[in-house]
């Protein structure tokens, strides 16, 4: 159950974010999508054992690379894919801090 709420929850925020991109937000507030992933990330991977742990990591990361792969091809006012693979990054490194951030939690 962990693993589909896991993959739901990462392509469910990375729609968010796309939306939010489209209606047009600034690449600089796009780097605040990094609370709601650390969260998703977080409440997952809290109460699981090691291999749990490991498998939301891998499946909010799937959930969100597909529309994380479009947002890259998109460019900036400077006319660079720059800010939005940091973006993308910023998701990642989200999820990789929410999963490290629950691991020394009692179970």
């Amino acid at each position: 159950m962990r693993p589909t709420l896991a993959l739901v929850s990462g392509a469910g925020l990375s729609f968010l974010a796309f939306g939010l991109l489209w209606i047009g937000t600034p690449w600089r507030f796009q780097a605040l999508m990094f609370i709601p992933f650390f969260l998703a990330a977080f409440a997952l991977s809290r109460n699981a054992s090691p291999e749990d742990r490991r498998r939301v990591l891998i499946t909010l990361i799937s959930g969100a690379a597909p529309l994380g792969g479009l947002i890259t091809l998109f460019r900036d006012a400077k006319d660079s894919h720059l800010g939005s693979i940091l973006t993308v990054c910023v998701w990642a490194a989200a999820i990789l801090a929410g999963c490290y951030c629950a691991k020394d939690r009692p179970r």
